[in-house]
C-alpha cells in the first residue's frame, strides 16, 4: 500500500519509512535519583529528519507518562542543530505514580505547517520518493521503544555532604514534596554513586543497604510513632511500593512477617555472584 499525500514518513524501530542506515538511537540511563533520567540521542544517515534538526525544524524531546494518573508531558531539548546530543530530563515525583515510561522523540519545532516532496535524498524507501508531505507543528518524526522505570528504588535521593565520615550514609524520610528517602553521603563516596563507572555493582550494594535502612524507618513508624510510616497511603509512592512488594509475594512494612533487609534485597538485588567469584 502506498503512502497518501500529506502522511508523513516515522524513523522507528518498528517502520520500514526509511532505508537502511537511516535510524534513530536513544540511549536513556536511569540516574539513581528518583525523578531525572539522561538520554542521548542520535540520528545516523543523511535523511529528511537530520536535516530538520541541523536547520532548527526539528529538536529531541522526551514524553513522561504515568499510566497509574493523568500525568503526561513532554520535555524538549535545547535545539543545538546538532543531529546527536544528551539530554538530561528531570520531573516533579509528587506528579507521578511508578511506574512511569518514558519514549525519546525527534519533534517538528516549526511555527507553521511545510509541504514537501520527498526524494530518496531525504532517506526515505522509495516508496515514498515523489510523495507530498505537509508536516505540522510538533509533529513526531522519530520515536524509539518506551523506557520503563519502575519505582523500586525510585523513593530514593542522593545528597552530597562533605562533613560526613568517608564511606558512610545517612537514610532520613522527606515529606516535603511527596515521599522520598534521602541519603547522605560524603563528596567521595556521592561522585562515586553518580558515576560509578565499572564499578555499578558497589553502587547497587550500596543502594540496597540505604533502602533497607528506609524500609526499617517507615516499620518503626508504622509502629510506634505517627511519622510516614503510619500515614504511608497519603504517599502514592509509598502506596506504589506496598503494592509492588504485595504483588511480588513480599510481605510490606504493614505485615508482621515484613523484614526491611529481605524486600530491599528482592527490590535491589545484591549481585553474589561477583561477590562470591572473589572467594
Amino acid at each position: 500500500m502506498s503512502p497518501s499525500n500529506f502522511d508523513i514518513p516515522l524513523m522507528s524501530p518498528d517502520s520500514l519509512a526509511y532505508s537502511v542506515g537511516n535510524d534513530y538511537n536513544a540511549n536513556v540511563v536511569s540516574s539513581v535519583n528518583s525523578n531525572s533520567l539522561t538520554i542521548r540521542h542520535e540520528i545516523t544517515g543523511e535523511n529528511l529528519v537530520r536535516e530538520l534538526l541541523e536547520k532548527g525544524d526539528a529538536v529531541f524531546a522526551a514524553e513522561v507518562s504515568s499510566p497509574s494518573t493523568t500525568y503526561r508531558e513532554i520535555y524538549k531539548a535545547d535545539s543545538d542543530r546538532v543531529p546527536h546530543l544528551t539530554q538530561n530530563v528531570e520531573w516533579n515525583p509528587a506528579d507521578v505514580i511508578y511506574p512511569i515510561y518514558v519514549r525519546p522523540l525527534v519533534l517538528s519545532d516549526l511555527t507553521q505547517p511545510i509541504d514537501l516532496v520527498l526524494t530518496e535524498s531525504n532517506g526515505v524507501h522509495s516508496i515514498w520518493s515523489g510523495v507530498n508531505v505537509r508536516i505540522r507543528p510538533a509533529t513526531v518524526l522519530a520515536c524509539s521503544d518506551f523506557f520503563f522505570k519502575s519505582g523500586a528504588h525510585s523513593i530514593l535521593k542522593l545528597f552530597e555532604d562533605s562533613e560526613m565520615r568517608e564511606g558512610s550514609f545517612r537514610v532520613l524520610p522527606n515529606t516535603n514534596n511527596g515521599f522520598q528517602f534521602d541519603v547522605f553521603m560524603p563528596t567521595s563516596l556521592f561522585n562515586a554513586m553518580i558515576n560509578p563507572g565499572q564499578h555499578t555493582e558497589h553502587r547497587d550494594s550500596i543502594l540496597t543497604a540505604a533502602l533497607a535502612s528506609g524500609l526499617h524507618l517507615l516499620r518503626t513508624d508504622h509502629l510506634h510513632s505517627d511519622g510516614p510510616g503510619n500515614d504511608w497511603q497519603d504517599f502514592p509512592a509509598l502506596r506504589r511500593l506496598n503494592e509492588f512488594l504485595t504483588q511480588n509475594g513480599l510481605p510490606a512494612w504493614d505485615d508482621q512477617d515484613f523484614h526491611p533487609d529481605e524486600a530491599a534485597s528482592s527490590l535491589r538485588p545484591l549481585l553474589l555472584a561477583n561477590i562470591l567469584s572473589n572467594e
